[in-house]
Order: C-alpha cells, then sequence, then structure tokens
C-alpha cells in the first residue's frame, strides 16, 4: 500500500495530523499525538456534500499520502484536526468531507476537503 514515487514526488505539502480522542459536556475536544503527512494542499472553491449530507463550499483539497511520514497506515476520522502549512490563513480548518482511494494494494490516497 505504498503510492508510486512519481505521485509522491507532487505531494510537495506537509500536514499535522491530531486524531480525534473523546469531547467533552462542555464542547472542547481532546486529540492524539499528532503525525505528519505528505500531501498535495490544493486550493479552489468546490461544492461538496458534508458528514449531514448538505451541499457545502470547500475552499481547500488535500490530497494525503496513504500512510502518515513515520509510515502508519491510519484512517482519517471527521473529527480529527489538521494543520495546514504556514502561509494559510486558516490554519485549523474544520474538516467538511473526505474519502479515501483504494487501488488493488488497499489505500492508495486520502481526498480531504476543508
Amino acid at each position: 500500500m505504498s503510492l508510486e514515487p512519481e505521485l509522491l514526488a507532487l505531494m510537495i505539502d506537509t500536514v499535522t495530523v491530531e486524531p480525534f480522542s473523546t469531547a467533552s459536556g462542555a464542547g472542547s475536544s481532546s486529540y492524539s499525538a499528532a503525525k505528519n503527512w505528505h500531501c498535495r494542499v490544493q486550493e479552489g472553491n468546490k461544492l461538496v456534500r458534508d458528514k449531514e449530507g448538505r451541499e457545502v463550499v470547500s475552499t481547500t483539497e488535500l490530497l494525503l499520502a496513504p500512510t502518515s511520514d513515520d509510515g502508519t497506515l491510519t484512517a482519517i476520522g471527521p473529527n480529527d484536526r489538521i494543520t495546514l502549512p504556514a502561509g494559510y490563513a486558516v490554519r485549523q480548518p474544520p474538516i467538511i468531507a473526505l474519502g479515501r482511494a483504494n487501488d488493488e494494494d488497499g489505500v492508495h490516497h486520502w481526498k480531504v476537503n476543508l
């Protein structure tokens, strides 16, 4: 389940993903240890469906490698926290939609709309 070197070379950005852990009754969330992921950050408005099925505008799309930088294959969850590279006005936008693209070996890459 590895990405072809040619495609990995296009993933010139790095984001940090913190898996959602728990939510308190007061509305605060806690997260597990952060991991870095190679990705491609693409900006542009796009209509996507959020987890409630509503059509909303995504301004950023991430194409993430199938594993974090430490080689761990992990699922990205809808409540995880993603931190974009420096230079973005909103560094931790909420995840609007996500999906995984599979090939014959399993997970090929993740697609996340913010």
